[in-house]
């Protein structure tokens, strides 16, 4: 059966290979059904059902895998923990589905040595790209585009351009209303999150990438436009560590330490510090809000530690809580949190040859998820998934990086 599979992958269609389609086919829907208003407006009944259909093929070269059944053991026995609690127990086996859906694919580019990363980056730069022309065409240009405001539920009026860009932030900036870039996103902060990963990518890969500088320039262009202070601090602590990786021996790097990173070191903290401060005095509040949420989420751990309040319980909070890593511990208690958690051990066993690259993803993982609602979305489930397959097969390094 695996060849016939092989055979069918091999064929060509405009000269790309129907495997290569298919997996950025299913890429681009872990992405739309991952923190996008089309998603979440429209599409996401559509893109998690399209999922499980083209995902069955790779979810049954899985389960032909006997190493697979190791992680299906410890889910079924997740499961049964789970049943304890009983709160959302039918909205837990979807989630469960879900994550064994996405680990077949990463588990498929594992075993085919597919760098699903660079795959990633290919659809991410190409939201950087279409979303940087719109936000400059409207936001900055002012070119006359009709819109409608519609509501999105939990997050307030957005400007709806076609269902193909959405504007619903501003920041003041030294007395101008900026918009914030969010592409079609559900919020600038979580188009970031795709962005640093895009960035990560990019910077890390080995293959030869036309244009890699100038993609590299818009991508932090692109995360600047989106005034996210958690974007910002991470895309420059990426810029930065690469910087030195590859200079770090070089005599002008002695010098850039002890000269300028002081100076850089002072404005970086300034700008962080204004555009914070910006967004707590002029409407948003984020910081005051996700203050609460992991106070709050913390507080609601240690009432319930071992199992927790229950999957996707937000009972307590008006509208959800904006930190993906307490929401997991308060809802499933250090049991689940250390099942969902453990996976990041599989990143840490990588080859000493991909520390760099390591760092970057751990560090992206928990800066992102410490400050967005997507620990539970398909794009988190990647991780996880790619933490498990490394885990369970070792296999060596990832092409490309």
């Amino acid at each position: 059966m695996n060849y016939k599979i092989e055979f069918i992958w091999s064929i060509k269609i405009m000269g790309m290979r129907v495997k290569n389609i298919y997996l950025y086919i299913i890429f681009f829907l872990f992405i739309m059904s991952s923190g996008t208003v089309t998603g979440y407006k429209i599409g996401g009944t559509f893109f998690q059902y399209s999922i499980i259909i083209l995902a069955s093929i790779t979810l049954f070269m899985a389960i032909l895998d006997k190493k697979f059944y190791i992680f299906l053991s410890i889910i079924i026995v997740w499961i049964m923990i789970e049943s304890l609690v009983g709160i959302n127990f039918n909205s837990f086996i979807q989630f469960i589905i879900k994550f064994i859906i996405v680990l077949s694919v990463i588990w498929y580019c594992n075993r085919s040595n597919i760098n699903f990363f660079a795959i990633l980056e290919k659809i991410i730069r190409v939201f950087m790209i279409y979303g940087l022309i719109a936000y400059l065409l409207i936001n900055i240009i002012h070119i006359n585009i009709n819109f409608q405001y519609i509501d999105v539920l939990g997050y307030g009026i957005y400007k709806n351009y076609s269902y193909l860009y959405y504007s619903s932030q501003t920041i003041n900036w030294y007395g101008l209303l900026v918009p914030r870039n969010q592409c079609i996103f559900i919020e600038p902060g979580a188009y970031q999150i795709f962005l640093n990963l895009g960035l990560i990518v990019i910077v890390s890969l080995k293959n030869k990438i036309m244009y890699r500088k100038f993609f590299i320039i818009l991508y932090i262009i692109s995360i600047i436009s989106t005034f996210s202070t958690t974007g910002i601090i991470l895309g420059l602590i990426i810029c930065f560590i690469k910087f030195y990786s590859i200079y770090k021996n070089e005599k002008i790097v002695k010098i850039f330490k002890i000269a300028i990173i002081p100076i850089l070191i002072v404005i970086c903290v300034y700008l962080i510090q204004y555009v914070g401060m910006q967004k707590i005095q002029f409407g948003e509040s984020s910081y005051t809000s996700r203050t609460s949420d992991l106070q709050t989420g913390f507080y609601l751990f240690l009432q319930k530690p071992i199992l927790g309040w229950g999957y996707m319980n937000y009972d307590m909070f008006e509208s959800g809580n904006s930190n993906g890593l307490i929401t997991v511990l308060y809802q499933l208690g250090i049991i689940g949190f250390f099942i969902y958690m453990i996976p990041l051990l599989g990143i840490l066993l990588r080859s000493k040859k991909e520390l760099i690259f390591r760092i970057f993803i751990l560090l992206f993982f928990i800066l992102s998820n410490s400050n967005e609602p997507m620990i539970y979305s398909n794009f988190v489930l990647i991780f996880l998934s790619y933490g498990v397959v490394e885990l369970l097969l070792n296999k060596q390094k990832i092409d490309g990086l």
